[in-house]
Order: C-alpha cells, then sequence, then structure tokens
C-alpha cells in the first residue's frame, strides 16, 4: 500500500536568509560554488564562506522560475531569488525524494513564480526500503538514458567535422581525383575576376523602419552556405530606389563582413526568391561570371577552412568584432578547376551532406525520444511498476512497522509531540 502526501509536505525548506548571491558577483573560480535555479549546474564561484549553506545530507534546489530541480550533495552558495533549497523529511529517502520532484508535474507558467504548485501536487510515497530501491534503479536507469543522450549530442559535432573534411576534401580537388584521372587540379584565381558585379555593401536602415515591408537578409538569416528560415526573416519599410538598388536576385552571393571573428566572412548562395528581398548593411552581395564559375562551387569555396581563411587573411580587427572589405573578398585565391569538375564537385558534396543532414534529423529525433524516455521511466518508478517483482519477494519490508502507513505514524506522533501537526495522508493503491 502506497500512501500520497502534498509535495511541499515531504520537505524542509533551508532558509537562504542574507546569504543569496546574483550571478553578476560570481567569480569563474573561486572557492565555494554558486548553484541558482539555472539550467548550469553553477553558475559561479565565491570566496565569502559566510555564504556557504553546509550540508549533512543531500539537499534539492528548486527553480521557483525556472523549475529546474538539482540534486546538491556538496557545500554551495545558493543563487539569488527564486533559488528554493530544500530538505528531504524523515519519512523520504533524499535521492527518491528528488526524482519525485522531477515527477510531478507542474506547470510552466513562464517566469512567473512556481514553488506554490508544491503545496498543491502529491507525490506518491512507499516504505523507506522501497524509497531507496526506486532512487537507486532510477539512478542506474537514467544514467544509461544520460549517457546514450550525451553521445547523441556528441554527434553534431562529428558532422560538422565531416562536412568540414567533405569541403576540404573538395575544393583540394581529392573528392575528384579518381573522376578526373590527371594529376592537375585547377588554376589559382582571384575572386575578383570570377564578379560580375559587386562587391556592394548593404542597405542601413533605423530600427523604426523595421516591422513591415519588404524582407531584408540579416547576418543571423543565413549559416553553412544557406538562408535559413525564409518565412521568419524580418521586413523592412523602403522607397523604390532603395528596393532597386539593393534588391537581391537569384545566384546572389552574401558575404558577411562585419561580425564576431568566430563567423566573419559567412557566406550564403540565393538559390530562389520566394518573395522580393534585400540585404543589409553589414553584408556584401556579389553575382559572378556563370561561364567561368558555378554560383554553388563558389560557396562550397568559401565554406571550407581554406576559403574563410582566405577570406579573413586580411581581416581588420577591433574589440569583439573583425571586418573585412571589398577588395578582401576580391583578392581571394580560389582554387578553380574547370565547369565539368565543378558540377562534379557540387554532385559528390551533395550526396554527402545529404547524408549529413539525415543524421542529423535523425539524431534530433532520437534525442527527442531521449527525453521522453527519461521523464517515462520516472513515471514508471512512481507508479510501483520498477519494483513490482521486488515487492513480491520482499513482503515483509513493506507491511506493518515497515510499511509506508507505519513511518508516516511514527513520523506524524514525533511531530505532534514538539507541537507541529502535519496534514493527514491520502491513500492509494497498485
Amino acid at each position: 500500500m502506497w500512501l500520497s502526501r502534498k509535495a511541499l509536505d515531504c520537505f524542509i525548506q533551508i532558509s537562504t536568509n542574507k546569504k543569496n548571491v546574483k550571478t553578476k558577483d560570481c567569480k569563474s573560480e573561486g572557492l565555494y560554488p554558486v548553484i541558482d535555479q539555472g539550467q548550469q549546474f553553477i553558475c559561479g564561484y565565491i570566496d565569502d564562506e559566510s555564504k556557504v549553506i553546509k550540508i549533512s545530507s543531500p539537499l534539492c534546489v528548486f527553480g521557483d522560475h525556472t523549475r529546474v530541480i538539482k540534486w546538491v550533495t556538496q557545500d554551495f552558495v545558493p543563487g539569488a531569488d527564486g533559488t528554493k533549497i530544500l530538505e528531504a523529511e524523515k519519512f523520504i529517502f533524499p535521492k527518491y525524494g528528488y526524482y519525485a520532484l522531477r515527477f510531478i508535474d507542474i506547470p510552466d507558467k513562464g517566469y512567473s513564480r512556481h514553488f506554490k504548485y508544491l503545496k498543491e501536487l502529491e507525490i506518491p510515497i512507499s516504505s523507506l526500503a522501497e524509497q531507496k530501491i526506486i532512487a537507486d534503479k532510477l539512478d542506474d536507469l537514467l544514467a544509461r538514458v544520460e549517457s546514450i543522450k550525451t553521445r547523441l549530442e556528441n554527434i553534431p559535432e562529428i558532422l560538422k567535422k565531416f562536412r568540414q573534411s567533405v569541403l576540404s576534401a573538395a575544393v583540394s580537388g581529392k573528392l575528384t581525383e579518381e573522376w578526373r584521372n590527371s594529376d592537375s587540379f585547377g588554376e589559382n584565381i582571384f575572386l575578383g575576376d570570377l564578379i560580375s558585379s559587386g562587391p556592394q555593401n548593404g542597405l542601413y536602415k533605423p530600427s523604426s523602419f523595421y516591422g513591415r515591408g519588404t524582407k531584408i537578409i540579416r547576418i543571423d538569416s543565413f549559416y553553412d552556405g544557406e538562408i535559413i528560415d525564409w518565412e521568419k526573416i524580418k521586413k523592412v519599410e523602403l522607397s523604390k530606389g532603395e528596393l532597386d538598388k539593393w534588391a537581391l536576385r537569384k545566384n546572389d552571393v552574401l558575404i558577411n563582413r562585419v561580425n564576431s571573428r568566430e563567423y566573419l566572412g559567412k557566406c550564403a548562395l540565393v538559390k530562389s526568391m520566394p518573395s522580393e528581398c534585400v540585404f543589409e548593411s553589414n553584408i556584401m552581395r556579389l553575382s559572378l561570371i556563370e561561364e567561368k564559375v558555378i554560383p554553388e562551387y563558389i560557396i562550397l569555396y568559401l565554406c571550407s577552412e581554406k576559403g574563410v581563411s582566405e577570406l579573413r587573411k586580411n581581416a581588420k580587427l577591433a574589440v569583439n568584432q573583425a571586418s573585412i572589405n571589398q577588395d578582401d573578398v576580391k583578392n581571394c585565391i580560389i582554387l578553380l578547376p574547370n565547369i565539368d569538375e565543378q558540377k562534379e564537385i557540387i554532385r559528390r558534396v551533395n550526396i554527402c551532406f545529404s547524408y549529413s543532414d539525415k543524421v542529423s534529423e535523425n539524431v534530433f529525433i532520437a534525442l527527442s525520444k531521449v527525453n521522453v524516455i527519461a521523464q517515462s521511466i520516472i513515471a514508471k518508478a512512481f507508479r510501483g511498476e520498477l519494483t513490482a517483482q521486488w515487492r513480491e519477494e520482499n513482503p515483509e519490508l513493506i507491511s506493518g512497522l515497515n510499511s509506508a502507513e507505519a513511518l508516516l505514524e511514527r513520523i506524524t506522533a514525533e511531530k505532534l509531540a514538539s507541537g507541529t501537526i502535519k496534514k493527514r495522508t491520502k491513500k492509494t493503491s497498485h
């Protein structure tokens, strides 16, 4: 027989009076970790011992605004407002209490406060012996799930390196070496000699002009050679003259001319024009002589490590940003094969990237399933499904004086004796 009890009645709230520390006051290194309600387990460090909460048994941190729940086993400093610290009552095995908080369905109210829901939502309570078994089983099963999740989360970085290796092979001639049946691969040529118009810097408009009108490509509108999510591209009000001057055309090449060094020079090819569109001031646009070069090949080249290096070789560095100008773009050296080999390179790269994209899609699906599996395992635990066989094999540990009911009666008696009255429990069964 299991019982249930209001979640907040299963914990003692630990006071953080005069101990809370704001994130802005944290350091990257220090004597004591600061744990708050954010997604990161530790948000920083401080050296002030007077702020430390010393613990003799593990505690739970509950994010009042975020609903984030953390399991803490070391002395720590509590973060700022919204960091609630909970210690399991005597009738709750501490790790069981942590998983119980993860189990209950706390409604998402945005950045409003959520701690109040612990007064309403109930936690299933089994005997202490079964609670420990459940916690141990969840530790084991969820560790396996987390291991799978970690491996899946590492795949995008592996795919990123794979794509770069494909591009490196493509622009060096290795990808088509067998197809070419020759040691000679292309010739070095300045990008400026392949340009029919441009480079042209984009349009600047004050923020008051944004919100409606014509779509405008910004630096966050493209990545890895492609424009992303056309429907979400922002709009800007333009005069006819502005639209005529900065309107994009199919096969235009876009190059980011001002950004942090990490993203400086990122490129995209305008493959289609679902609607009229212009481009903003920290982007350059150029058009190519398509009798000499296929635009898609130039994008592959400029997205490769070799191409990025060429674009950035004369970059001007400033605090937190870097820039390139039109001459820097024109002076990029391109290793250019003939048109037929360009076509073959594009075909082979697209096959490889298609494979990479498919793997990426499968990883995304798998990750979403992993998150569901973790919560499903916790739900099974609190329905008693993970310990059904254990209960059959150990009836003496869940009955009589060892039952959850007897345990709560003893704890309630202790509370009454000390002047504290606890609410009654509601029975549930499995």
